[in-house]
């Protein structure tokens, strides 16, 4: 009997993991889906995504003992950035048990699983909320959720020192022939400019319905306002802010220096500042006391 370990003290018979794939193979190639009712295939479709999210454990698992990235990428048929962060989420599994365990019972899917890790390796003790959440919700909203969990956690730790060394800005000329504008912004800088651009576009929008124009989609408008915003025109918002950021009075009575547990320095919707960064923007704007609970 051929054995391999898969966690410390608990014994897998690979043989037997050799024997369901040889089964699922022999059931793949008997497969016909257009023989099936739409009924039968949802539920056999049910069951492979189980198959699958049994499989991903293994993967995810298993990864932790494959050091080498670039092996891990050819096993797994990935990029090299794919087999670094499945490697990553498969050292968080060691140390987790509520994500080791709904990986394991097939509760997550490895995307999922990805995400959550992400979180829980910043802040530990995150992954039972978030298995939660995504069991519950959509997946675009376990990833918010554990993008901002991430960046709470990691705002004391010279997150906006990074932010800022990750500025980028780079073009590209596609199969098209369209010219291709890719910016990465800090939060402070990038919010106005994406709040001034989509209240441009939404004007754009109204006026192309008013003269019957019901075809060209928010993202060609959108386009056209940016376009015009770098060109230097553009009028933004009328009244709204373009920015808003949300700081904890104990924050700037302790002189801008830290965010302490259950306190915020953040943009809404967006997330968390450093709160130097708030402290300049605070000199030129319209300041508003709110009190709140919860």
């Amino acid at each position: 009997m051929n054995e391999t370990f898969l966690n410390e003290g608990e014994l897998v018979d690979d043989g037997l993991v050799d024997a369901a794939l040889e089964l699922l193979e022999k059931e793949n190639a008997g497969l016909d889906p257009e023989l099936m009712t739409g009924a039968a295939a949802r539920k056999l479709l049910s069951t492979y995504v189980k198959v699958g999210r049994a499989a991903a454990f293994g993967i995810a698992a298993l990864s932790r003992k494959v050091n080498d990235t670039e092996e891990m990428a050819r096993l797994t048929g990935t990029s090299m950035g794919q087999a670094r962060t499945l490697q990553a989420t498969g050292e968080v599994l060691a140390r987790s048990d509520d994500l080791s365990n709904a990986l394991q019972q097939g509760a997550v899917s490895l995307e999922q699983a990805t995400e959550i890790a992400s979180a829980e390796e910043s802040c530990p003790g995150s992954a039972g909320e978030l298995v939660a959440v995504a069991q519950e919700q959509p997946f675009h909203v376990l990833k918010d959720k554990a993008r901002k969990t991430k960046l709470e956690a990691e705002q004391q730790r010279g997150l906006g020192e990074r932010q800022r060394d990750a500025r980028d800005a780079r073009s590209y000329v596609d199969p098209l022939g369209m010219m291709n504008i890719h910016l990465r912004l800090q939060p402070h800088v990038g919010v106005p400019l994406v709040a001034r651009a989509e209240a441009d576009a939404q004007r754009l929008a109204r006026a192309a319905r008013k003269e019957g124009d019901n075809d060209t989609g928010f993202a060609q408008h959108l386009a056209d306002a940016y376009a015009e915003m770098l060109a230097g025109g553009g009028k933004g918002r009328a009244k709204r802010p373009e920015l808003v950021i949300l700081v904890s009075h104990e924050v700037a009575q302790r002189g801008w220096r830290d965010v302490r547990a259950g306190e915020v320095c953040k943009i809404p919707g967006v997330g968390p500042i450093p709160p130097d960064v708030a402290k300049e923007i605070a000199r030129d704007a319209f300041l508003s006391g709110v009190i709140y609970d919860g």
